[in-house]
């Protein structure tokens, strides 16, 4: 009997263990090492008009930022300041554009200035040779830069300065793109708020006056009247005089590229620097002959009874004035005097077919004047 339960218990067993090896199993789950968070590069940050974050941060610029900086606040030498920021304009000009305007215009975000000793200075191009700030001089380099950055960042220079220095290098940066005249109204209201600053007028620095060439770049009749409108507002201090002199310096420079500004000026009020007859002389004296609505008015004008003394005289004196004043401006580039070779020869043969016409009768004594001083200078001794 117990070897009938012995064969019974095994094969029980052998009926187990067949049972365990042969029934389906699911499949143990595959263990995986974690993953690495996917790392992802930041995208520069860009404003809607241009890079306004670096694309990849420089040292370098750092660097020579830092040294030039450095230079300025301790008042070293003229000489090294001056080749502190050379170092800096060469580092700037080393980085792609969208770089180095983002570069310069984080570094201008910190705020951080000093004074350079620097008097207000411009080289060739309308860039700046001698910087009087470290703001003055990073907003300089800013403008060599990618454009729609320089201009949105120049802009907002514009509306938040209290200096007039980096005003003028944020108007000129703009101008500078002025393409066409696309900014031709925004750059003359500019214009006139920066006339409308307090104290501006009165204690201009170097760099408010040579912003004065923005408006001889935009020109046009609203130019001439902006210019006009500070010439005359005062009789002290010193300062407005200085103001006067640089106004009345564009204007010249205006009437040479742009004649027909002034002209128009004067046709839209005849009372048009009333004020400063003799320097309103001094642009008529710049008309010329040769052209056909320039003639019709100089026409009309050396017959009038009613021009002051003062202004007659200095447009009989000078007439056809063709004096020029060369050196380096902010936009625009020097005046182009080919066209009016030959203008003495052509002035005297308008002034004796005048002479002939009795119209011109109550000109005769200015007309003789004018000619015969164009003779004697153009006679050879």
């Amino acid at each position: 009997m117990w070897k009938a339960r012995l064969l019974i218990g095994l094969l029980i067993l052998i009926l187990t263990a067949a049972a365990f090896l042969l029934w389906p199993r699911r499949p143990m789950p595959v263990q995986h090492e974690p993953e690495a968070p996917t790392v992802r590069t930041q995208p520069a940050l860009r404003s809607s008009a241009g890079a306004d974050a670096a694309v990849e941060h420089s040292p370098g610029f750092d660097a020579e930022a830092g040294k030039f900086f450095e230079l300025a606040s301790r008042d070293a030498p003229a000489p090294e300041i001056r080749a502190g920021f050379l170092a800096l304009k060469k580092r700037v000009h080393e980085l792609p554009p969208d770089g180095a305007a983002a570069e310069l215009i984080r570094e201008l975000r910190t705020g951080r200035d000093t004074t350079t000793g620097l008097a207000f200075r411009v080289g060739e191009h309308g860039t700046i040779a001698d910087p009087t700030t470290y703001r003055v001089g990073l907003l300089d380099l800013l403008g060599q830069t990618e454009p729609e950055a320089a201009l949105a960042f120049s802009r907002e220079i514009l509306t938040t300065t209290a200096s007039a220095d980096e005003f003028a290098i944020a108007l000129r940066n703009v101008a500078w793109l002025n393409v066409d005249g696309r900014f031709n109204a925004e750059l003359t209201n500019t214009f006139s708020a920066m006339l409308d600053r307090p104290g501006w007028l009165t204690n201009p620095t170097a760099g408010f006056l040579e912003a004065f060439d923005v408006a001889v770049a935009v020109g046009g009749p609203a130019m001439a009247i902006e210019l006009a409108s500070v010439i005359g507002v005062s009789s002290e201090p010193a300062g407005s005089r200085i103001t006067e002199a640089a106004a009345a310096l564009a204007l010249e420079r205006l009437m040479i590229r742009e004649p027909d500004a002034i002209l128009s000026a004067i046709q839209q009020n005849a009372q048009w620097l009333d004020w400063a007859p003799e320097i309103r002389g001094s642009l008529l004296a710049r008309l010329d002959v040769r052209e056909g609505r320039q003639n019709a008015f100089l026409r009309d004008y050396l017959t009038r009874t009613t021009v002051p003394e003062a202004e007659m005289s200095r447009f009989v004196r000078t007439f056809p004035d063709l004096s020029f004043r060369g050196s380096h401006r902010l936009v625009t580039g020097p005046e182009k005097i080919e066209r009016f070779r030959g203008i003495d020869g052509a002035t005297i043969r308008q002034i004796n077919e005048w002479l002939t016409d009795p119209t011109m009768a109550p000109a005769v004594a200015r007309l003789e004047a004018i000619r015969d001083r164009l003779i004697r200078l153009n006679t050879p001794p």
